[in-house]
């Protein structure tokens, strides 16, 4: 996500602790496609 977006608000590092292993592996499907970092983490 770094690579892709530069470096990332303190919101998304605690948004990421919360989510579960299913939801961190749609998270990187999503990141695939995603134009920005709002797109990621809708």
């Amino acid at each position: 996500m770094q690579k892709r977006f530069g470096t990332l608000p303190h919101w998304v590092d605690e948004r990421l602790a919360d989510e579960t292993s299913d939801e961190l592996e749609q998270l990187g499907l999503r990141l695939l496609d995603a134009q920005s970092l709002g797109d990621l983490m809708e």
